[in-house]
């Protein structure tokens, strides 16, 4: 090596540059869309220590909300509540003498304020006719969010054409049912609210009305009527959908091709998207499952999210957290690593003169690698985790490379320094390199995969004449004209040597 500098373009002549960059053109095709999956890999600091892909989920992934309605399933296909108006008023009728007291309670979402009810004797109540554009036969659910404010024995009479049934808000429990119901429950919301959600599977006719009457004779009971809403088809309590003069339709959630979310209503801020379901990792293709992952949390404006996995110390994280941390991933959860990355631990060409040995110059204690019982005489074809590591690192530069020498040098920079090393290129203006390793001396495999072209960056179509070391370790290599922790003059800097 006659010259060593710390920065040289590899575009030479100008007949040449056409050709090389084509073939970095090639190879930025291999990169993965993610340039900076490097530094994901070595830990997005969303956690300490854990690891953050961007993925896609599959068409068939589940996501929820979580927020004053509890958790909810969201659905990829359009809701629309037929109920108008979904808050009790204007266009709801009276039966016998209630009385109705607008803007008296807060709903359970802690910012509407929604009517009051009040009722002294059964079927006394207010009944909605505008709900007949459910095609008759098909199925559909009502969902009524009520809240007891006064009586000891709160029974309220809920129903359609199709049926109806009494329930006791006190007891939170069913008394009666009459009618063609499939299906009844409720789920507690916030603020001391409930909703109620009952379904027909087979109506008998066109749905119409939709009533909350008092039940039994009640002794003045008094009733905060917040959301209602009829939703066609069948299924458990979905997220309410606000109506005021017709039927609206929202689609809860659309999956874009490269694992955008984006939500039909913005969630309110602090609520819980989360998610579950088979997915692939952006980065490169690999499958992935979520278990309870956060897709996000609402701030009140937010509609669009990214999808994204983080492997380490986060709670409802694909299998177990903190496996897939690549700096303390072992065994097979570090080879899952390298099938997401795209390289296996086992080499097809053996190193040979790596195995620990008396006597030997780089093979004695922490420099020769163990031979295990399984492993042949010939030479090392498993690469221990330590090693792996370092070579999943490579992979991983290799994979997000943009083909630039100053990307290649961030790139070295980033697996090496920890390890103390530093790497250096020398162009040889005919399309090849060379490149050196400083620092102190490397281990049996780390050279012997350094030699081999294993931890190399290099532009298809450019070749490696050789590789070095500089012949004292620890030491700067000789060079004129600099003067740094890298090339030294005189008296500091030592010869480079190649390795064979």
């Amino acid at each position: 090596m006659t010259q060593v500098s710390d920065y040289l373009s590899l575009i030479t002549s100008e007949h040449q540059k056409p050709k090389f960059l084509a073939m970095v053109s090639v190879l930025a095709q291999w990169a993965v869309d993610r340039q900076n999956l490097l530094q994901s890999i070595r830990g997005t600091e969303a956690v300490p220590g854990a690891v953050t892909l961007d993925v896609v989920p599959s068409a068939d992934a589940s996501f929820y909300r979580t927020d004053w309605q509890g958790r909810q399933l969201l659905y990829a296909t359009p809701r629309t509540n037929y109920a108008y108006p979904s808050i009790m008023g204007a266009g709801w009728s009276p039966n016998l003498s209630p009385v109705l007291t607008q803007n008296a309670i807060l709903y359970a979402d802690g910012v509407t304020e929604v009517p009051t009810m009040t009722a002294t004797r059964s079927t006394e109540g207010f009944f909605c006719n505008n709900g007949p554009a459910v095609p008759a036969g098909e199925p559909y659910v009502d969902f009524f969010d009520l809240k007891q404010v006064s009586g000891g024995q709160c029974q309220v009479l809920l129903g359609s054409n199709e049926y109806d049934v009494v329930f006791d808000l006190n007891t939170k429990a069913f008394t009666s049912f009459s009618g063609n119901l499939s299906g009844q429950d409720y789920v507690e919301l916030d603020n001391g609210w409930i909703r109620v959600w009952l379904s027909v599977a087979s109506p008998d006719s066109e749905p119409q009305a939709i009533f909350v009457y008092g039940a039994s004779n009640p002794t003045a009971i008094t009733v905060g009527v917040g959301g209602i809403q009829r939703v066609g088809g069948t299924g458990v309590p979905s997220s309410y959908i606000p109506t005021t003069t017709a039927p609206v339709t929202v689609t809860d959630y659309v999956l874009g091709e490269t694992g955008g979310v984006t939500l039909g209503q913005v969630p309110v801020a602090g609520a819980q998207i989360t998610w579950s379901g088979d997915a692939t990792v952006l980065a490169n293709g690999g499958p992935v499952q979520a278990s309870n992952a956060l897709l996000g949390v609402g701030d009140g404006s937010t509609s669009k999210f990214q999808a994204a996995l983080t492997w380490g110390t986060q709670a409802g994280t694909p299998e177990s957290p903190g496996l897939y941390d690549i700096d303390i991933a072992v065994d097979q959860q570090l080879d899952r690593v390298g099938e997401w990355v795209g390289i296996s631990r086992q080499l097809a060409i053996p190193l040979t003169n790596v195995y620990f040995s008396f006597d030997e110059a780089g093979l004695g204690f922490d420099q020769g690698a163990w031979l295990g019982p399984f492993d042949p005489t010939t030479g090392l074809t498993s690469l221990p985790d330590d090693v792996y590591r370092i070579l999943l690192y490579a992979k991983i530069a290799a994979n997000t490379w943009d083909g630039t020498i100053p990307a290649a040098y961030t790139a070295w920079n980033t697996i090496f320094e920890p390890l103390g090393y530093q790497i250096l290129i020398q162009n040889n203006q005919d399309m090849t390199m060379d490149i050196a390793l400083i620092g102190p001396a490397p281990d049996a495999v780390t050279l012997a995969l350094f030699s081999g072209g294993y931890l190399s960056l290099v532009p298809a179509g450019v070749g490696v004449n050789n590789y070095y070391l500089q012949s004292v370790q620890g030491s700067p290599l000789f060079g004129f004209d600099a003067q740094n922790n890298s090339i030294a003059g005189f008296d500091t800097g030592a010869f480079a040597q190649i390795l064979q």
